[in-house]
């Protein structure tokens, strides 16, 4: 059940996780009836042996049906209370909006991202921490994944990421906008009027591709 004060971001978390829990006992309930085929596989014994649910049981109901049902049971199980612990840890989800950051079952909020190819780099300044979406691009509405913290990157160095459409600079862990660029040989200088500073992107020409580089002072 929700909190009473929960957020409609956090419900809409919530909600996932109790579907996640209704899976579990789904599919509990059925383990449990692979099992009685195991222990009986003569048959089944009820009053209402011509309902047609129960002679539909009756007719698959065997030792190798049992085995089957064990099997499949087990197997989503196992990867349904797996996926729960993903979500009650650290884990993140793609949504209309954008996305959600979880840990602890606690929302993570006010960061920026950018992608490195399929990926998505989210900046956490405040912690300095580098989070990795993995496969972001290519990652289904409502579809809850393990989240990664990205040790080559992080909230003090300046990078950037281009395509042919242009260049993205992000420093100390935030976008840095309001850029005037030249080319130096093969290298972009980046200007920031507003940070009085300069960055050099090095062989730009050969970065078109949305990956993120390192850029240095210049």
């Amino acid at each position: 059940m929700a909190r009473k004060n929960s957020t409609p971001k956090e419900k809409f978390f919530e909600d996932a996780l109790i579907q996640k829990y209704v899976s579990t006992m789904s599919l509990t309930a059925f383990l449990g009836i692979g099992i009685w085929m195991l222990i009986d596989p003569s048959g089944m014994k009820h009053a209402s042996i011509e309902k047609s649910t129960v002679y539909l049981m009756k007719e698959i109901w065997s030792f190798g049906t049992g085995v089957a049902i064990c099997a499949i049971a087990i197997f989503f199980l196992i990867k349904t209370i797996l996926k729960i612990r993903t979500m009650k840890t650290f884990t993140w989800v793609r949504a209309d909006s954008g996305y959600y950051l979880l840990r602890d079952e606690v929302r993570i909020s006010g960061m920026q991202s950018l992608y490195d190819g399929d990926d998505l780099i989210s900046f956490n300044p405040p912690l300095n921490e580098v989070y990795r979406f993995p496969k972001y691009a290519k990652t289904k509405l409502g579809k809850y994944r393990k989240a990664e913290i990205d040790e080559r990157f992080n909230c003090v160095d300046a990078f950037w990421t281009a395509s042919k459409d242009g260049f993205f600079l992000y420093y100390k862990g935030i976008r840095v906008e309001g850029l005037t660029s030249e080319y130096r040989g093969d290298d972009l200088i980046a200007t920031s009027a507003a940070l009085g500073k300069k960055f050099r992107l090095p062989n730009y020409q050969s970065g078109l591709d949305n990956k993120i580089r390192s850029a240095s002072r210049y």
